[in-house]
């Protein structure tokens, strides 16, 4: 009986110190950072091909970039064609996303990138 209660106590000092951390864990929510591209008329397969290479580098290259999406509009409504890709990319903070907006590989990807659209939006959110 005796060892049944200090297990009892024991199991429910563990519970109580996971719930204890809840609040935090829920208080720190991701920001995603997208970005919706148009290439200009005359963008290469090639030189696309080479943002992939740079888009998909971001992760190694970054460390406070946290997941990477990137992908081609799949141009089902009139909407969706203004746009030929789509970039989201999670950070952990916002302290991140800044820190990333000023790193030189980061400045590299856009210094390739800005050239060749002709349209970009940039809309950065708490992941809810």
């Amino acid at each position: 009986m005796r060892k049944a209660v200090v297990l009892f106590l024991l199991v429910l000092v563990g519970f109580g110190t996971v719930r204890a951390h809840e609040p935090s864990i829920l208080k720190s929510k991701k920001i995603r950072h997208l970005v919706l591209l148009k290439f200009k008329e005359g963008t290469t397969p090639d030189q696309i091909a080479r943002i992939d290479t740079l888009v998909w580098k971001l992760t190694k290259e970054i460390k406070v970039v946290h997941d990477v999406e990137w992908g081609k509009s799949l141009q089902q409504t009139n909407e969706t064609q203004a746009y030929d890709y789509c970039l989201s990319i999670i950070f952990k903070s916002k302290t991140d996303m800044l820190l990333y907006d000023e790193h030189p590989f980061h400045q590299k990807l856009e210094a390739a990138l800005l050239p060749l659209v002709s349209k970009i939006t940039r809309f950065n959110y708490k992941i809810e």
